[in-house]
């Protein structure tokens, strides 16, 4: 079981890779429930922001479509609204298994193979 500092003004994770082969959604989901019940009963009162930093989701090994119909990843998501609710501010900052979803990643290396194919000629 996770705790919690009870001084904690932010709490920071990363790399949870939803999607991929190795996930480990269900260590996940107990981690976001640990921490909604412990915003609950006021164990948190001085929480203001929970940052999830690159990687959440794994589009290099599913489809950002899978993960929004999944019944897991459901859960998952409910329970991040759940904690906004409770008025902790959520951030999430993309990875490189998740640009792929803003396709900047995928121009921005078209581009470089363009004008590698240029300079070439």
């Amino acid at each position: 079981m996770t705790t919690f500092n009870r001084k904690s003004l932010v709490i920071v994770i990363s790399d949870i890779h939803l999607g991929d082969l190795y996930c480990k959604i269900s260590e996940f989901e107990l981690f976001l429930l640990n921490l909604f019940q412990d915003i609950e009963r006021g164990n948190l009162p001085q929480l203001k922001t929970f940052i999830i930093l690159g990687d959440t989701f794994d589009i290099i090994m599913n489809t950002f479509r899978n993960l929004c119909n999944n019944p897991e990843f459901k859960r998952i998501y409910d329970l991040l609204y759940t904690i906004k609710n409770q008025g902790v501010y959520i951030v999430f900052v993309l990875g490189n298994h998740e640009i792929p979803t803003t396709g900047a990643y995928n121009w921005f290396f078209e581009l470089r193979i363009l004008n590698k194919n240029y300079e070439m000629m």
